[in-house]
């Protein structure tokens, strides 16, 4: 049974405030084991690691998501977020990503989407004189009866004196396929090659639900921000991206 657009984002609304409602119950926690990497900072600074904290970061979200929650159980399909979760209402993708402001801070707003998170197709409209290319992911908008639901946690990080510092933590609800005709090109934007098949989640211009008519009703919603970790040398990026669009 496929749902009308407004039974489909009043449903992309319960799940995000359900997985935000988790991070916030759990936060003192939660912020404290996101930092304790600092604690044995001189065992692994130095070696090789990926450009973010996504593995570490990983650990910690997806432990208080998978023990506290009422999101459903985990499903074994491998083509698929993360984290992926089967309920009687809805198939429920969540994927986490991380970001500094010294190397990828555009990464925090314009979120990198795979083709095994997202069931959004549609063309991504490259600036400047480049075509527009076809997006195709690899998940349905239904799974039988059931729809697919997408979500990302996003985590900045900072490095304020000798240890980094959690500064903004975002939980963002991208839209379902079925509404490509309503958020068309808002919702994608190309990755950092503007030639191959990525994709980004462009949260800036895709924030609201649309129709439901609430101007509340905010497809991103502010976890935490640390305004004690945000270094002047990007505070007035951070903070104009964020009034530029009344996230809450």
């Amino acid at each position: 049974m496929t749902l009308t657009n407004t039974e489909l984002e009043n449903l992309e609304l319960k799940y995000l405030e359900k997985i935000n409602s988790l991070l916030v119950g759990h936060q003192e926690k939660m912020i404290k084991n996101l930092e304790s990497m600092n604690n044995i900072l001189e065992y692994w600074e130095d070696k090789p690691h990926d450009d973010g904290y996504d593995s570490g970061a990983e650990r910690v979200i997806y432990s208080i998501l998978q023990t506290g929650s009422d999101l459903g159980d985990p499903n074994s399909c491998p083509v698929a977020s993360d984290l992926f979760f089967e309920n009687p209402e809805a198939f429920i993708h969540i994927d986490l990503k991380s970001a500094q402001p010294d190397n990828n801070l555009s990464d925090h707003w314009r979120v990198p989407v795979g083709k095994n998170q997202t069931s959004y197709a549609y063309n991504i409209k490259p600036q400047g004189s480049l075509k527009e290319r076809p997006f195709n992911p690899s998940i349905p908008k239904y799974y039988n009866d059931k729809p697919s639901l997408t979500y990302f946690i996003t985590i900045l990080y900072s490095r304020v004196d000798k240890n980094f510092k959690v500064v903004n933590i975002n939980v963002s609800c991208m839209p379902n396929g079925q509404l490509t005709d309503i958020y068309k090109y808002d919702t994608l934007s190309p990755g950092k090659n503007p030639h191959d098949d990525k994709a980004r989640f462009t949260t800036n211009e895709c924030y609201l639900f649309k129709t439901l008519n609430d101007p509340n009703k905010k497809r991103v919603k502010v976890n935490y921000i640390n305004q004690s970790a945000i270094q002047n040398d990007f505070r007035q990026r951070f903070e104009k991206f964020l009034s530029s669009i009344k996230f809450s």
